[in-house]
């Protein structure tokens, strides 16, 4: 094709639009497209930030020998203060209970026991009878629960475990304030 006919070409397809207004040097006046305006809503209110927590008291417990911690772990343990393990030791579970059961009680949250809370504490230790009845709860142990599911019963592994479970002590315990205990370890 020669130039002079793809620019006639070019011209006569251009016509059309430049009739129609496609190049004209006005811009057509836009019609406006109705918005709907919502109403505002009431402002709410932010709420107030939160104030942070108070300072978590620490309490130092004094030094309570064995026997004494014993006699305010049972203590505890028997008000539904539950400090852990019954094992003689003062943990951090049985601070814990501690200052929980004087807050509940109206007491200073303090570690510290005077004569009158020790006074309501009972004593100690009691002696234990293994019964025949206490025998039949232990037995056969599984550690998987696949080998679990198939037992009829989940039992003790041993009395000792029986016993420290029954009294919510540590089996060390039993054993150091039972000196000469033969405790089976477990029982098939």
């Amino acid at each position: 094709m020669k130039p002079a006919l793809i620019l006639a070409l070019a011209l006569a397809t251009l016509a059309p639009r430049i009739e129609a207004g496609w190049f004209s040097r006005r811009t057509p006046t836009p019609t406006p497209t109705p918005i709907q305006v919502r109403k505002a809503l009431p402002a709410t209110p932010t709420p107030s930030p939160t104030p942070p927590p108070p300072p978590r008291e620490l309490v130092a417990l004094p030094v309570y020998n064995e026997e004494t911690s014993v006699r305010l772990q049972i203590f505890l343990d028997n008000h539904a203060f539950g400090p852990g393990k019954i094992d003689g030791k003062m943990g951090e579970f049985f601070g814990k209970a501690l200052v929980a059961y004087k807050k509940a009680n109206g007491l200073p949250p303090t570690g510290a026991v005077d004569e009158q809370l020790l006074a309501q504490v009972p004593e100690p230790f009691i002696t234990y009878t293994i019964r025949a009845e206490d025998e039949q709860l232990v037995g056969e142990v599984a550690s998987q629960p696949s080998e679990q599911a198939r037992l009829k019963a989940m039992k003790y592994g041993s009395l000792l475990e029986f016993v420290a479970e029954r009294y919510h002590a540590a089996e060390e315990f039993l054993r150091r304030i039972n000196p000469g205990m033969k405790a089976a370890k477990n029982r098939s």
